[in-house]
Formats: structure tokens, sequence, C-alpha cells
């Protein structure tokens, strides 16, 4: 099975998959990958049989077409376009059409249509007197030799670039490194001040935050599927913190949207997001203001407290 693969942004490269089952989705474990978040995870099954070539949709939310005609299960030949998503998949021909296999000692049958009729053979061309040799045409150019012209026919699209590291998702692991130390202060600061067991809480609630802000560093430098559930349910705890509300509902809709959750599916392959620098900044921005709200607050306090003494 060849197909040509056309992706939205041009590129496009040539793929030969071996066997007669291949699955086609987004999820990594697939036998043809398709870097679009409009695919599915399992999007379709390409199936090569007996009758010949065929794809069978999987249950995908944007269904299969197969020259601009949804289908449930095609027929394929060479030349049919098959849309999954935003790519475009091309049946290409097999190298070798009609290649024959036969066993041993038996003979081939030729299937011949009707009125068929055989062409006569070609009358012999004259002999030609031979011709001197001509000597090679000398394409150097001072001491330079012109390199030969590689053929158009030969040369094959590289295939897609891979995602670079999202910008809001470094400002988020660089805002959990700050925080480690930060808690670990308030946490001793705390015990210092308090003493007694509500100091030993206040140092123990420093510590396992300190923890978390170091694994949650790792977690989204790597883009490992388990940080992003992680910061998920840190944000969705963060919404009830009125001064960091709106930082934690900026990190929600980021995180929820397909494009991001593919940068932690496929990291090495997954797409680019174009909104990327808009909700980096947003996140500074509503990070600042609980800081300088949170600020605020403790100031306020301290005052108040001093007036009443």
């Amino acid at each position: 099975m060849r197909f040509e693969i056309r992706y939205p942004s041009g590129e496009r490269h040539e793929v030969a998959l071996e066997g007669t089952l291949a699955t086609v989705g987004r999820d990594p474990s697939s036998d043809l990958i398709l870097n679009d978040v409009k695919c599915s995870r399992r999007h379709a099954v390409l199936e090569a049989g007996p009758q010949g070539l065929a794809i069978r949709d999987a249950g995908s939310a944007n269904g299969v077409y197969v020259n601009d005609s949804r289908v449930e299960r095609s027929a394929l030949n060479a030349g049919d376009l098959i849309r999954l998503g935003d790519v475009e998949l091309r049946v290409l021909p097999e190298p070798f059409p009609g290649t024959v296999s036969m066993e041993p000692g038996e003979a081939a049958t030729v299937v011949r249509p009707a009125g068929w009729v055989p062409l006569e053979p070609p009358a012999p061309s004259p002999q030609l007197a031979p011709q001197p040799a001509v000597a090679p045409l000398d394409l150097s150019v001072g001491n330079l030799p012109l390199r030969p012209v590689t053929p158009l026919s030969s040369i094959t699209a590289a295939p897609p670039l891979p995602g670079r590291r999202s910008v809001t998702l470094t400002v988020l692991a660089v805002l959990w490194m700050i925080s480690v130390p930060l808690h670990l202060a308030i946490g001793l600061f705390i015990a210092w001040r308090a003493g007694g067991a509500l100091g030993a809480v206040a140092a123990f609630s420093g510590l396992l935050v300190a923890l978390l802000g170091a694994a949650m560093v790792f977690g989204l430098w790597t883009r490992s599927p388990w940080a992003r559930v992680l910061q998920l349910a840190t944000a969705g705890f963060g919404i009830f913190l009125c001064p960091f509300a709106p930082a934690a509902i900026t990190i929600l809709i980021y995180l929820l949207r397909p494009v991001v959750e593919a940068q932690f599916a496929t990291p090495k392959t997954a797409p680019r997001d174009p909104s990327d620098g808009l909700f980096a900044v947003f996140l500074l921005g509503t990070v600042l203001l609980g800081a300088v709200l949170t600020g605020g607050a403790v100031f306020l306090l301290a005052f108040a407290g001093r007036s009443v003494y």
C-alpha cells in the first residue's frame, strides 16, 4: 500500500505500508500517524485483500472522505483522494502492476478481450552506418567541474517539521520552579514564628508543595501526559484562590484545547499552536495580578493589626 500524504501547510511525502491491515490516526501506536488535531486517535483502518484495497471508518469524529464523499467503508483505486481531517492521502499505484506469480511448472494463462486482433510485426528498420565516436562534452568552468543535476523524479518531500516547544508550557514550568524555594521559605518562616504543632504543619505543607512544584517542572518540561492531568487538577483547585483565579482559568482554557493535548500525546511531532504566545502573555499578566492582590491584602492585614495594637 503506497500513499502520498499532503498536509495543510503544503508539505507532502510518500509512505509505503506493509501487511494487509494498517491503522491510521493521531495515536502514536498507529501504523500511519497523522499530525492533525482534526484526526481522531483511531481514525480509519486500511485493508488489503483479494478484492483490492479498501478503507474503513474506525469511529472517527470528523469522518472519512473518499473523492469528497463521506464513506463508512469504500474500495480504493490508484489516484483516489482520501481526506482525514485536514490531511489528504492520494492512493499511488503499485510499483509493478500486473505481476503474475506462478508455481514451478505451471503455465501462464493469457486473458485477451473479445475482438482482440494481433498486430503485424513491425518492418525491420534499415541498418544505419556506424557513426564515429564523439568525445564527451566538457562541462567544467575553469578548474571547478559542474555537478550533475538531480532529476525531479528522484526528489522526495521532507517529512513534516516537529513542533517546537510551547512557550506557555515553558512559562508554567518556570513559575513552578520559582514556587519551589518560595514555598519552602514560607513554610519554614511560619514554623519559626508559630512553633509547636502549627509550625510543624506549616513546615510539612511547604515541603509537600515544593515537591509538587519540582514534579510539575519535570513533567511540563518533558511534556509528560500525567503532568497535564495534574496541572488541570491544580488549576481547578486554584479557581477557589480568589487572587489567582484568573490565572487558574487561563490555564484550564489553555490545557483543554486539542492542539495542547497533542503537545503531551506526541511532543516530537505535535502541530504548532498559533495562539501560544498570546496565552503566555495573558498567563504572566494574570499571575502578576494575583501576586499584587495577595501582597496588597497582606499589607492591609498587617496595617490593620498595627492599628489595633
